[in-house]
């Protein structure tokens, strides 16, 4: 099951450039674990042998292993993710450190009413929906120059 979703969600991938992105992460957090002292990856080096893994199945089983529960692995998650792209944000456009705080903070706000909603969806109904993003994510992976790869 766990392949199967990891492959489900590299499927979802918008556009080449943000699979690679994601694989890239999570190959980097599957070295991490394998080098972490006093975690047991030993059962799991098929999964961590694995070629291409997303950072959300990778992030699954590091917290699977630190023996997260399921609203604090989501939690966690999305809080990687917000981090992330306000840090992103930070370094594109016109917006300071401390605009890039109180981002955070209304962002992280908005974390448990989206983990509400996100644990009602019908595995069926698992996918991608962000055709603006798929669109601009495929006209920036092929243009002259860049600022970052996804």
């Amino acid at each position: 099951a766990f392949i199967r979703w990891d492959q489900h969600v590299l499927a979802c991938r918008e556009s080449n450039e943000l699979l690679l992105a994601d694989v890239a992460m999570g190959k980097a957090l599957m070295r991490l674990l394998k080098d972490l002292q006093g975690i047991d990856t030993t059962p799991y080096t098929e999964l961590i042998g694995s070629k291409e893994i997303s950072f959300v199945s990778a992030f699954a089983l590091a917290a699977y292993l630190f023996g997260l529960d399921v609203l604090s692995a989501q939690s966690g998650f999305c809080w990687a993710y917000i981090d992330n792209q306000v840090a992103a944000a930070t370094k594109l456009v016109p917006l300071g450190q401390t605009q890039g705080q109180n981002l955070l903070f209304e962002l992280t706000e908005q974390v448990a009413q989206v983990i509400e909603q996100a644990n009602h969806i019908e595995d069926d109904n698992i996918g991608a929906s962000l055709p603006r993003l798929a669109m601009a994510s495929a006209w920036h992976e092929t243009q002259y120059t860049r600022l970052f790869r996804s």
